[in-house]
């Protein structure tokens, strides 16, 4: 195991990632690359009092909070190097049976959700609250913590803050920064983007972009060309999907 779980019985939410990440696993503490928004984001939805730091992770159950990840045996910073044998989705379904959270919040609509998913037999999922669960535990998707772009991440965090977790004082105030970021955000946010700018941008495969892509419904398989431009819109859930996933 390469870091512990940070789990206790009945906790309100437990967080999921894929993996351990390579910084993580040399600090000894969850979500420690600094480019991460994971403690942020806690902080800015008020699922936590105040914004903690990697080495408080194991104070989270304090806050009815909880941590694991799908893959416990290595580290590894990049979902594509992840092979199947590393992945213990019915250990990992066994110990939220065991622990029982109210929510578990999967921090990542790719690699993690959709494992999880077709373990259970379900097709690929999008963001938000699902139908199935896990024992009586509730499965909220959600946009990943990691990467450079943190913006589109906070409406979805804050919604599941306030419709999951019943915390409302500040949902909209978080959605007002989002909005107000999004505003003042440079020419990326506005015209038209290419797979091969946000592969550039984010590190991801063209392919996988366009994979997404289709996915969403917003391109087939004979779209050629200029025609796989994007919208700002449509740019923006792909940074919050695609870009780093990791802890």
């Amino acid at each position: 195991m390469v870091l512990p779980d940070v789990l206790a019985p009945g906790l309100r939410a437990v967080f999921c990632g894929s993996a351990v990440a390579m910084a993580s696993a040399a600090a000894g503490h969850y979500y420690s690359h600094p480019s991460n928004q994971f403690w942020k984001l806690l902080a800015a939805t008020h699922i936590t009092p105040q914004q903690l730091s990697p080495t408080e992770d194991a104070t989270l159950p304090e806050f009815g909070v909880g941590l694991t990840d799908l893959v416990k045996t290595r580290a590894e910073s990049d979902d594509r190097n992840l092979r199947p044998e590393d992945f213990d989705v019915q250990g990992f379904i066994a110990k939220i049976e065991r622990h029982s959270p109210t929510w578990l919040a999967v921090n990542g609509i790719g690699t993690t959700g959709a494992n999880l998913a077709a373990a259970l037999g379900h097709r690929k999922p999008a963001k938000g609250q699902q139908l199935w669960t896990i024992g009586a535990t509730r499965v909220w998707i959600l946009p990943q913590s990691g990467g450079r772009s943190p913006a589109p991440r906070l409406p979805d965090w804050a919604a599941f803050a306030e419709q999951a977790l019943g915390i409302t004082q500040h949902a909209t105030a978080v959605r007002a920064t989002a909005q107000s970021t999004k505003a003042v955000a440079p020419s990326v946010m506005a015209g038209a983007l290419t797979p091969a700018d946000l592969s550039t941008e984010l590190g991801v495969p063209a392919s996988a972009i366009r994979r997404y892509a289709r996915d969403q419904g917003w391109r087939d398989d004979e779209t050629k060309g200029s025609s796989w431009d994007f919208t700002a819109e449509q740019a923006s859930a792909i940074r919050a999907n695609l870009a780093g996933s990791h802890d």
